[in-house]
């Protein structure tokens, strides 16, 4: 069977959606898992075939293989396999390089039970810090995170894993949300974990000698007294007043797998656009010509939005990983590095910009056109004469903190003066050819003030706007396809809770008649509107 398929690549998902093992997956000869859908679009790229078809019955049958081209002993060998990776591979299967990873290592001086004491009173044992903690599962040692820009961090952690050897840590922010975050040392990778908030112990996976056929797992109960609050560096509100029961919805929740949430929550806001809208999410598919799709950033961005159009489309919500997108990210846009916190808005404007691209070489259906403003810059000389036009497309209002999200936007388009190598007086205006039927402003929450970004915490109103004032049809012809009078009013915002950009939490907010609700990353429920004040990236329609 190994000559025939490589199960180490075997996923519980479909490569190209999120059809899973419970629907009905077919493994090829590449090793992939496909769904009845998409599975001829692989073969005929790959120049493959199907091995085997696996289901999940959710009983007491359990998992299901057949073959018509495997011996009976193959495919009772391949059976066994495949039962251990759907138990065992909670995220989604086997994970790639890069990814999170079952570790190898282990840790032989664990305890099992660690406690912490009070959490208001916890900080690094080497310095001051009390934010980005980690605690050693090894002897309980707390130290903080590593040096890195906008976050307080000495490395005290890691020089501790140097000076001990114990190579195991848990983020000690993460033991009051429903998914820990464990970092292994000697893998250089943070590794599978479960946690049982209720009993406060943390399982981490352990892959032994024999890989899939030999699994031991690490627990240790990690005891700390009083409530896990906000800190300075990392304002993560555990516990919201504004949160409310889990509801059930048309929305899907994205894992997080450790400071990707700025990137969940700009696909949550693009992807609620491609929802709605007529955007043919498998178009790309057919026309692709990658073999792997886990290695094409844009099969795994339209397998996203596809998934997301699909729960509107059915009013059902849940919950999908996005490592292989990640891990594509990071490659195709190095400046965004893993298990760091980056801000959402400069992923937003980049991603955008990668769209674009593949938009004009026909790669993917028009996304950005629904969201791309059509402005005409006009610059005049009172003193030359001079005059200069030209033609931009802005997918991302960027403008100053204001009261309300109308003067927020007013401003973007007020006149800029400045003084010319004439004498005279420079004037720019902007005027609007083109309105997009979807508006994304971001609130500059953020100023330089000595040697250091500060965060604006003010609220500011969402009020609708109208922008016909700033309308200009220079040209003499119609090109403007929504009325003038067209009223933009806020349907999302994404927010961020934190004193920097490079540390806190991002999540995403819907607004409509029916009132606010928050997608993280494992839960949807309904809120108080009044937490869009707090917004930073604002979606209007």
């Amino acid at each position: 069977m190994n000559a025939i398929v490589n199960l180490s690549r075997f996923k519980k998902c479909c490569c190209y959606c999120y059809k899973d093992v419970t629907d009905g997956v077919f493994v090829c000869t590449c090793g992939f898992s496909l769904c009845s859908v998409h599975k001829q679009i692989h073969f005929y790229k790959a120049g493959c075939f199907e091995v085997l078809e696996v289901k999940d019955f959710g009983d007491e049958r359990g998992v299901e293989v057949r073959s018509e081209v495997l011996g009976e002993e193959e495919v009772l060998d391949a059976t066994n396999k495949l039962k251990v990776l759907a138990d065992h591979n909670y995220f989604e299967g086997i994970t790639q390089e890069n990814d999170e990873i079952m570790c190898s290592h282990g840790c032989s001086t664990n305890t099992g039970n660690l406690n912490i004491g009070e959490m208001c009173k916890i900080k690094c044992e080497k310095c001051d810090i009390r934010s980005r903690l980690w605690i050693c599962i090894s002897c309980g040692y707390v130290g903080c995170g590593r040096k890195q820009y906008g976050v307080e961090g000495e490395g005290h952690a890691r020089m501790h894993y140097e000076k001990e050897g114990h190579n195991l840590f848990v983020l000690v922010e993460s033991l009051g949300m429903k998914n820990v975050e464990v970092f292994c040392y000697l893998c250089d990778s943070r590794v599978m974990s479960e946690y049982d908030m209720f009993d406060r112990i943390v399982r981490i996976r352990f892959k032994g000698q024999n890989a899939i056929d030999a699994i031991d797992d690490i627990y240790v109960r990690i005891d700390y007294s009083g409530q896990i609050e906000v800190s300075d560096a990392n304002n993560h509100k555990i516990a919201d007043e504004s949160v409310e029961e889990e509801v059930d919805g048309p929305y899907i929740g994205i894992g997080n797998f450790g400071n990707t949430c700025y990137i969940s929550s700009v696909l949550q806001m693009l992807g609620y656009v491609v929802s709605y809208e007529d955007v043919d999410t498998e178009m790309h598919f057919e026309v692709c010509h990658a073999k792997n799709p886990l290695e094409c950033l844009f099969c795994q961005l339209m397998r996203v939005f596809g998934r997301m159009k699909q729960s509107v489309k059915e009013s059902k919500g849940s919950r999908i990983l996005i490592e292989e997108l990640v891990n594509l990210v990071c490659i195709n846009m190095p400046m965004f590095e893993r298990h760091t916190q980056q801000d959402a808005h400069e992923f937003l404007v980049l991603l955008m910009e990668q769209i674009a691209e593949a938009e004009c070489l026909y790669l993917i259906p028009q996304i950005t056109s629904l969201l791309n403003f059509e402005i005409c810059m006009k610059v005049e000389c009172t003193g030359c004469d001079e005059v200069c036009m030209t033609n931009e497309k802005i997918p991302v209002i960027c403008t100053i903190m204001n009261e309300n999200i109308r003067k927020a936007v007013y401003v973007f388009f007020d006149d800029d003066v400045w003084k010319c190598e004439c004498g005279g007086e420079k004037r720019r205006k902007k005027r609007i050819m083109r309105l997009p039927k979807y508006m994304a402003v971001q609130v500059g929450r953020y100023v330089y003030d000595r040697g250091d970004f500060k965060k604006i915490k003010d609220k500011i109103g969402i009020r609708s706007l109208v922008l016909e004032k700033h309308m200009d049809n220079v040209y003499g012809d119609n090109e403007c396809e929504v009325s003038k009078d067209h009223e933009y009013r806020v349907v999302g915002c994404i927010n961020h809770t934190g004193l920097h950009l490079g540390s806190g939490h991002y999540t995403w907010w819907v607004y409509n008649e029916k009132g606010c609700k928050l997608i993280d990353d494992t839960k949807i429920v309904e809120c108080n509107v009044e937490i869009l004040e707090d917004g930073y990236i604002f979606l209007l329609r």
